[in-house]
């Protein structure tokens, strides 16, 4: 039996089997839900108010999550709701999954064009004295001929075609050309009619957990052609790596899910890029992609027990260089996908790709590569060694665990002041407030600290200015956005449970750096240069961070902000062949630091707990 549901304000229909989820009906109806818990009733931010039909009972997700107030006003989660009648749904603009405020500029790193790939055309007149045994081996010896080049075999995918190319001397005109394209000397990866070796592309993505950013590169030139960036698609079965790991052991058909969407979002970035830019996909030989060592097991479509369980290693950490044929990636039917190195555990080749394109060195004195996330990679070059490790910093530096928390999205609070007891807010693309991104939660939690609303453990002071008990709770909360200035129509706060939050997540980046330090015989006094990359990195207040312990307190001008360093390294990786052995050679200088394995670590942790 099928119920309809129609969602309100958009008007949008859909039918559904009888027991779906609300969520499930909001998806199937093109809506996209806020859901970083993907599905599993433990976020509530999938909210949504049931205006007609039947509610059914809250779960007991929703009443520890949603007051009594809105529970009596047929508020529900849309994950733990499910259908049993025809429903009206109202969807507060809280809970729609807003676009977010991606950081993709990746700088031009300069480097001597050598890509993997290069185009070569023949003038089949100048080969007319070949011997013709095949095909295949006359074109062979007209390449062997005009370049010195002695590729073995053409890729087994030209044959099919091949006959489709008029390439004996006896097809065409004397002044005939056909381009080859050749893979690293060693393979014909690339046959077409005329010269086109003025037109071989390459392609580097940078595929994070929140977002992929996709940059189009003239591997003739060097140049960037054109950049695209959106969210990784793989969000809507959970927001961070472990929740996907998860499904992806103990959900049916999850793991493929994820691959599929994830592969669909790069081939639309790819083609949405090259019609741009006047190409076709055709044009594109090589692509690379680098992102953590889930992500690129995800990808793959390998097994992640090894990854998901103690102690936490990865199936392969080596390069691959494979047929992007192989996994559905649509470029030239020939073309390769090359992944980079994995570290360790959770330090992927995104780490790597950064420190490639930060000239990473381990003789520089002090320089510490931090890259701020739901997973935290440090690098800390010194003494001529290096060493890394990685921080479950947790969802909470963006925006998720926190009660009013999103993405940074048009409508977040990204900085935030206060002055004589009134706090201030500013937001992304100076809308209406709708809740607060990382940065600006950053912000905030630095200046109650400033303002003397929270001690030094995090506990917010009853009876200070602005602190209230929260309504229907035990716990306390403070008022950032009263109702009647807000964009959701509820007063938007930050709550003692979103303090403990950032405490913990604060402590595990301040840990990893502090244990590196000691690993390397460094105070933190001592660091030099800091690097700062990623998107939380780009916008985050050093002020706030210094302030609150996240960062060392250190000279802001010991502080790079460097945006995705990530994709430049991915850019540079496919215009170089020689830092393809670059970074092959680094990521076995770099010492993994596993940190809960040293006895110092829980000490450590529970004293970065505390603010300064």
């Amino acid at each position: 039996m099928n119920c309809q549901v129609v969602f309100e304000p958009s008007g949008k229909k859909t039918s559904v089997l009888l027991g779906s989820s609300l969520l499930e009906a909001a998806r199937k109806a093109g809506i996209q839900l806020e859901s970083p818990c993907a599905g599993k009733g433990q976020c509530g931010k999938c909210l949504v108010q049931i205006k007609n039909g039947n509610p059914g009972r809250p779960g007991e997700q929703e009443k520890k999550t949603l007051d009594q107030e809105k529970l009596e006003g047929h508020f529900r989660l849309a994950c733990s709701t499910v259908v049993k009648d025809n429903l009206v749904v109202s969807i507060p603009f809280s809970s729609l999954q807003h676009i977010q405020k991606l950081s993709i500029l990746a700088k031009e790193k300069k480097v001597p064009v050598n890509p993997s790939v290069q185009k070569i055309a023949l003038q089949l007149k100048d080969c007319s004295r070949q011997e013709k045994k095949s095909v295949e081996r006359y074109l062979l010896d007209c390449l062997s001929m005009a370049r010195s080049i002695t590729a073995p075999c053409f890729d087994f995918g030209i044959l099919s075609y091949m006959e489709q190319i008029q390439v004996s001397p006896e097809q065409q005109k004397d002044d005939a050309f056909v381009t080859l394209t050749i893979y690293k000397d060693r393979e014909v990866c690339g046959l077409e009619a005329g010269d086109t070796s003025c037109k071989c592309l390459g392609a580097a993505i940078d595929l994070g957990t929140t977002k992929i950013a996709c940059y189009l590169v003239d591997l003739i030139t060097g140049k960037e052609i054109a950049a695209l960036g959106t969210m990784n698609p793989q969000i809507l079965l959970g927001e961070d790596i472990v929740t996907r790991l998860t499904a992806s052991l103990h959900e049916p058909g999850a793991a493929a899910k994820l691959q599929e969407l994830v592969i669909s979002c790069i081939n639309e970035l790819l083609d949405n890029l090259c019609q741009g830019a006047g190409y076709t996909t055709g044009d594109l030989y090589e692509v690379v992609i680098v992102g953590n060592s889930a992500i690129h097991h995800l990808l793959l479509g390998l097994p992640v027990k090894s990854l998901a369980l103690f102690p936490f290693i990865p199936l392969t950490s080596r390069s691959l260089a494979i047929k992007a044929r192989e996994l559905g990636i649509k470029i030239a039917p020939s073309g390769y996908l090359y992944l980079p190195p994995l570290v360790a555990s959770y330090i992927g080749s995104d780490h790597a790709a950064a420190l490639l394109a930060l000239n990473f060195s381990p003789q520089a004195q002090g320089t510490l590569w931090v890259d701020i996330g739901t997973n935290t990679e440090i690098t800390l070059a010194y003494g001529g060694k290096a060493f890394c490790c990685s921080c479950a910093s947790g969802p909470a530096m963006e925006g998720m665990q926190i009660k009013h928390g999103m993405r940074a999205a048009a409508g977040a609070i990204e900085k935030v002041t206060m002055e004589q007891g009134y706090i201030h807010c500013s937001t992304i693309d100076r809308v209406a407030p709708l809740g607060l991104c990382g940065s600006g939660i950053i912000d905030l939690v630095a200046e109650l600290q400033r303002h003397s609303l929270i001690n030094e453990r995090g506990i917010l002071q009853r009876g200070a200015s602005g602190v209230r008990k929260a309504p229907g709770q035990k716990y306390l909360e403070v008022v950032v956005v009263p109702k009647g200035q807000s964009g959701i129509h509820e007063d938007i706060v930050v709550t003692q449970k979103d303090i403990e939050a950032i405490q913990l997540s604060k402590s595990a980046i301040a840990t990893g750096i502090e244990l590196l330090c000691r690993q390397a015989g460094l105070k933190p006094k001592g660091i030099q240069k800091i690097y700062l990359a990623g998107n939380f990195g780009s916008f985050i207040h050093l002020a706030s961070a210094v302030k609150i312990g996240l960062l060392p307190d250190l000279p802001e001008n010991k502080y790079i902000k460097v945006g995705n360093a990530a994709g430049e390294g991915a850019k540079v990786l496919v215009k170089s062949e020689k830092h393809k052995r670059k970074i092959e050679k680094m990521v076995n200088e770099l010492k993994y630091i596993e940190l809960v394995q040293d006895k110092s670590f829980s000490g450590i942790f529970a004293k970065n707990i505390m603010f300064p």
